[in-house]
């Protein structure tokens, strides 16, 4: 083999190894980017007591007061455990690090230093729509 040609074939695999190492970190950075998704849910107002209305297996609270309401997600802002209504102590508890919450998700007490987040919902036709963002 010419030194040209060593020098030649050494270039072309120098170029092969740079666009593959480009084309697979584009790859990985786009294969990432996942659109986000929403869960929908739909609670008819009459089922809703007065008060906390806790939906578990939809991490969620439905507070309905005044006739006013809101939603928090019961998802503690610490680590992620999910919060329950203490109906005794008018609070959220935490049940992993006993960060406590008031009933519009204020931070009571930590180690959480975030407040629970308020959901966005739509009322209407005696409905209420709420579009969760999967986590």
């Amino acid at each position: 083999m010419t030194k040209r040609k060593f020098l030649k074939f050494i270039f072309l695999t120098n170029i092969f190894i740079l666009i593959s190492s480009l084309l697979f970190f584009f790859y990985k950075i786009l294969s990432n980017v996942a659109p986000e998704k929403f869960s929908i849910y739909t609670f008819d107002l009459s089922s809703l007591k007065h008060g906390v209305n806790e939906f578990e297996n939809k991490k969620i609270a439905v507070i309905y007061q005044k006739n006013k309401f809101y939603i928090l997600s019961t998802i503690c802002t610490h680590l992620g455990c999910t919060v329950k209504w203490n109906e005794r102590l008018n609070i959220f508890e935490c049940p992993c690090h006993q960060s406590a919450f008031n009933i519009y998700g204020k931070v009571l007490r930590g180690p959480a230093k975030i407040n629970l987040k308020q959901v966005k919902f739509i009322k209407k036709n005696n409905r209420l729509t709420v579009w969760l963002k999967n986590s």
